[in-house]
């Protein structure tokens, strides 16, 4: 099988693997941003290194949500300097920073995305939006997260500290692309 065809059923099987797995938290978090945006409340969301267009795909969009807002701080984006971003995404602290630079208010919903979910920032972020009187959304990975210790003093990982989780049902790492990798 070629390449291609390997990429494309994966994508295929972990789509599926989300829509029969994922639905009732998805649907969950569904209410929660229409309750909040019918009480004129607000759509936050954050994420450090790539999941950070998470954020981005929220705002700012022809037809889009008015009321969907990121979190953005650009040294945790891989833009300017990717090393360092990922290093600053493990502070701890960080995340008490970067809430207090937006208004938030509790009745909104906050999404913290982190394909990981190991990181202080991503997994502050959530914790500190849950202390404001957010709704946490996590959108991660969790059989990658369950694979490697977190990096918050907790112990605790992103799945373990948001209201409610989506689980993005991913391969684990670049392990499992290797061998789409070594097909032609």
């Amino acid at each position: 099988m070629k390449a291609y065809d390997l990429y494309a059923a994966e994508v295929r099987r972990q789509l599926l693997l989300v829509e029969t797995t994922q639905r009732a938290a998805i649907e969950e978090a569904a209410r929660w941003v229409a309750d909040a945006l019918r009480a004129d409340r607000f759509l936050w969301a954050f994420g450090t290194g790539h999941s950070h267009m998470v954020a981005e795909e929220i705002f700012y969009r022809a037809g889009g949500l008015a009321r969907g807002a990121p979190i953005l701080d650009p040294a945790l984006m891989l833009h300017d300097n990717a090393i360092e971003a990922t290093y600053l995404e493990r502070e701890a602290g960080r995340a008490e920073a970067i809430l207090k630079a937006y208004p938030i208010q509790a009745g909104d919903v906050l999404v913290v995305a982190s394909n990981g979910g190991r990181n202080a920032v991503p997994i502050e972020m959530a914790l500190g939006g849950r202390a404001r009187g957010l709704k946490t959304v996590a959108i991660t990975n969790v059989s990658q997260s369950r694979a490697w210790p977190s990096r918050h003093a907790s112990g605790l990982r992103l799945f373990e500290v948001a209201d409610v989780v989506i689980d993005t049902c991913g391969v684990d790492g670049d392990r499992k692309s290797t061998r789409l990798n070594s097909s032609h």
